[in-house]
């Protein structure tokens, strides 16, 4: 029976190393691939639509992207030789591979579809990703369920700040205001910082509850009022209102565990 735990340990770094290999190699692949298939045809069918802005956006957004997915790729690798050799840097290293591969995975799909073409990056890059961070956080580590969803809810506000980023900078490209000009670096900036705050909530660090109200209010501050604006100019509900809905929902559960949390002392 004593022995009985550390063999689930060893068959647990075994199967993340041989799970988090796997994926490396398909994220890698998968984001070449993805590029290959729909830069060309993106670019034509935004000329075709008459969205030079857009056009001129995707030949930078792309290659970008699809440089991260081949980053998160090698980083998930990295990690697979970190479980392999039983090193407790293993999962820190597998987090920020998918922290920067479940961010860079979805945006190229929204101008891929909007173009009528298929969003390769969703069943090459961002699904593998996500089913790995599902993999490493619940199954292999028996993260609590409690950080699991807010770590969720952390990389989806970093997802749709990056999105905003992206947005915002289209909206400048076609010289739509000062306000985008502004919440431009803003976006930019939380898409990191919740990446970064992600982790070192999986990684049990004090600091990262602290950090994540910070995040989620200048989130809100940051998203609501363009959220609102877009919205009214569109006539349609605006992606750029998800990101302050995220974080609202964040503050919610953070101030109901602060609440019970109270409640126990």
């Amino acid at each position: 029976m004593g022995n009985s735990g550390l063999e689930i340990v060893v068959k647990n770094y075994r199967l993340a190393a041989a799970w988090t290999f796997i994926v490396g190699v398909i994220v890698i692949c998968g984001a070449a691939i993805s590029f290959g298939a729909s830069y060309t045809p993106v670019k034509i069918g935004m000329i075709f639509i008459g969205n030079l802005e857009g056009e001129r956006l995707v030949s930078v957004v792309l290659p970008l992207f699809a440089g991260l997915g081949i980053v998160a790729g090698i980083g998930l690798i990295i990690a697979a030789g970190g479980y392999r050799a039983q090193r407790g840097w293993a999962f820190m290293v597998a987090a920020l591979a998918i922290a920067v591969g479940f961010v860079a995975g979805f945006p190229p799909a929204l101008p891929t579809l909007r173009c009528g073409h298929f969003p390769y990056t969703l069943p090459l890059v961002w699904l593998p990703v996500v089913v790995t961070f599902v993999f490493l956080v619940r199954i292999t580590r028996k993260t609590p369920g409690w950080f699991f969803l807010l770590s969720t809810l952390m990389l989806f506000s970093a997802l749709f700040a990056a999105i905003n980023t992206i947005a915002c900078t289209h909206r400048i490209l076609a010289g739509r205001g000062m306000v985008y000009l502004i919440a431009q670096p803003i976006h930019a900036a939380l898409t990191i910082a919740w990446m970064i705050n992600a982790i070192g909530l999986l990684m049990s660090f004090s600091w990262s509850y602290t950090i994540a109200i910070f995040l989620a209010l200048l989130a809100i501050v940051a998203g609501a009022p363009i959220g609102i604006m877009d919205s009214i100019a569109l006539g349609r509900f605006s992606l750029f209102s998800v990101s302050p809905l995220f974080a609202t929902t964040l503050l919610i559960l953070l101030w109901l565990k602060l609440k019970n949390h109270i409640g126990q002392t």
